[in-house]
């Protein structure tokens, strides 16, 4: 099982930014609902699935964010290690950004959401928070 983790923080971010924006159409034309893109290939990261202006793209709006230990650039990052977390074919899934924002809304109030994850098997994909309480007193 592959383990892929992002700030949370940035998570919203982008969920944001994919509510904001124009909705874009899934490979068959139809409009679909506000959502990321989890997408594999030369790397592993969310952005917003929406639409670009003229002369703009995913990467030049800073709208990229890789799971920790995917981004290419990385010394450590080799294609071999993203082939190994996500199989061998490049790949491009759309997760409704009202999912993501219904599992954030699920921790209480005093918990502070510190990390997404999105844990893959060879036939499952299913989401994770990591967070911070408060501290408990003696």
């Amino acid at each position: 099982m592959a383990r892929l983790t992002w700030k949370a923080d940035k998570v919203l971010e982008l969920c944001g930014k994919a509510e904001a924006g124009e909705a874009a159409t899934g490979w068959d034309g139809e409009v679909l609902p506000p959502s990321l893109s989890f997408v594999k290939d030369d790397g592993v990261y969310l952005m917003p699935h929406r639409v670009y202006g003229e002369g703009e793209s995913p990467m030049s709006t800073g709208e990229v964010i890789y799971a920790r230990g995917y981004n290419p650039a990385a010394a450590s990052y080799t294609w071999d290690k993203g082939q190994e977390a996500c199989g061998g074919d490049d790949f491009s899934e759309q997760i409704p950004t009202s999912e993501i924002r219904e599992l954030m809304g699920r921790v209480p109030a005093d918990v502070t959401i510190t990390s997404f994850t999105i844990e893959l098997t060879a036939t499952q994909m299913s989401f994770s928070l990591r967070g911070k309480g408060p501290r408990q007193r003696k």
